[in-house]
């Protein structure tokens, strides 16, 4: 991860931006939140969303995220919905929305 080290100051990936994650589904269900704020560096993956969400809402581990690190293998993030994150760093910007859902649907 490129966000700040231990004293505050940034990574490699410059300062962090302010970003909004929207729960869907049963991750809902389980965090009791439509939403949560998170920090990411201006270069992000979907391990990084991750581990900085197990901080914000830690009850999401083990059911949605991984403890070991990253996603439960049946979710998914989606920036903006345009693209799905994977383990390749994306460019985040101040105010984005990432998606957080099954990746299984049913019906």
């Amino acid at each position: 991860m490129s966000g700040p080290d231990a004293d505050g100051v940034p990574g490699p990936g410059g300062p962090e931006r302010s970003v909004t994650v929207e729960i869907y589904g049963n991750a809902r269900l389980l965090s009791g939140r439509s939403e949560v704020e998170v920090r990411l560096p201006a270069r992000a993956s979907a391990q990084d969303v991750a581990a900085r969400l197990a901080r914000e809402a830690p009850e999401l581990v083990g059911e949605v995220l991984d403890p070991g690190g990253g996603l439960a293998p049946s979710y998914v993030l989606n920036l903006n919905g345009r693209c799905f994150l994977s383990e390749s760093e994306r460019s985040i910007g101040d105010r984005d929305r990432i998606l957080l859902f099954s990746s299984q649907a049913g019906g």
